[in-house]
């Protein structure tokens, strides 16, 4: 299936695009100056996140439908990683 966007979308998309990098690259900064393991993998799991939504909005504005199914799978393996390490850290 594709999608058929207006000029808007694509300019609203590419502003997203943008903004997701930004975070991307400031979540990876801020994870590689701290010293806390808990917060260093707090942060690159947001900056995973974020690289999940880039490569969404990346597909939508290629013309192709998402598959979010198959993200939201990863962020719920990411959430049991993370669960399981704070277990084995207490």
């Amino acid at each position: 299936m594709t999608i058929n966007l207006t000029q808007k979308e694509r300019m609203l998309l590419q502003d997203q695009i943008s903004h997701e990098k930004i975070c991307i690259e400031k979540y990876n900064n801020y994870a590689n100056q701290t010293q806390d393991p808990q917060l260093k993998q707090l942060l690159q799991t947001y900056a995973r996140q974020e690289e999940q939504h880039l490569n969404t909005l990346n597909q939508i504005l290629s013309g192709k439908m998402p598959n979010v199914q198959q993200q939201q799978q990863g962020q719920q393996q990411q959430l049991q990683g993370q669960q399981q390490q704070g277990q084995q850290q207490q």
